[in-house]
């Protein structure tokens, strides 16, 4: 009996969730009585495969009057951390996590850097801007969020929604290192003038200075983790 509900449940998966993706974000989706009629499921397999995409953040149930199934959609945050996490299970050798990352930095830089998109590269201007001229000395957890928020706009710049995900995954899955976040501890001013290189480089549409300044912070991390290792 087991084997046959989870069968029902993993046929009405996808029918709920095509249900869900073929309307906007926010929209109803039914009650659970009228979505057991359309579906052709009963009550606890509903409710089953209605957990799984609330996991997916593909759907919220709300109780009460008004309430029912609606639909929503899953944040890039949501969608990197589990495919970090997917990665970590499959015991992905981190070095070639990195290699793949650095090839795909490469791209994301360069299309950045060659962008027409000026109102991007505008709000990358800002933000270089309003961290150069920062002089508040940040503690370490702010100062990743401003380095991650400069890289963001960065890939937002390059306009390639996959490659800006795949660098949100190797994100987390460095993150999840140990010693990594430790590196920002200390010489994060020299952190500081790397990552604004870096920007300066793609808002000037220098690829080539882009790509160099990113093989400066690479080599700062490994140093960073070289002085952590004696």
């Amino acid at each position: 009996m087991a084997d046959i509900g989870r069968s029902a449940v993993l046929r009405a998966l996808p029918v709920l969730r095509d249900i869900i993706l073929r309307l906007p974000a926010g929209a109803f989706i039914g009650s659970e009585t009228e979505l057991i009629a359309r579906i052709g499921v009963s009550a606890p397999t509903l409710r089953q495969a209605a957990r799984l995409l609330e996991h997916e953040e593909l759907l919220v149930i709300r109780r009460g009057v008004g309430g029912g199934f609606f639909g929503r959609r899953p944040s890039a945050e949501t969608v990197a951390r589990s495919a970090a996490l997917f990665l970590n299970l499959q015991n992905t050798p981190i070095e070639e996590v990195y290699s793949a990352a650095q090839a795909i930095n490469a791209e994301v830089l360069k299309r950045a850097a060659l962008s027409d998109n000026d109102a991007e590269r505008a709000r990358l201007g800002e933000m270089l801007e309003e961290w150069r001229g920062s002089e508040e000395s940040l503690g370490r957890d702010a100062f990743i969020v401003v380095a991650e928020r400069l890289t963001d706009q960065m890939a937002s710049l390059a306009g390639n929604a996959p490659l800006a995900l795949f660098l949100r995954v190797f994100r987390y899955i460095s993150l999840s290192e140990p010693g990594v976040l430790s590196r920002y501890d200390s010489n994060r001013e020299e952190w500081k003038t790397a990552y604004i290189a870096l920007a300066q480089a793609v808002f000037d549409r220098d690829a080539r200075a882009a790509i160099a300044a990113a093989e400066r912070l690479s080599g700062l991390a490994a140093s960073s983790v070289e002085s952590t290792d004696r």
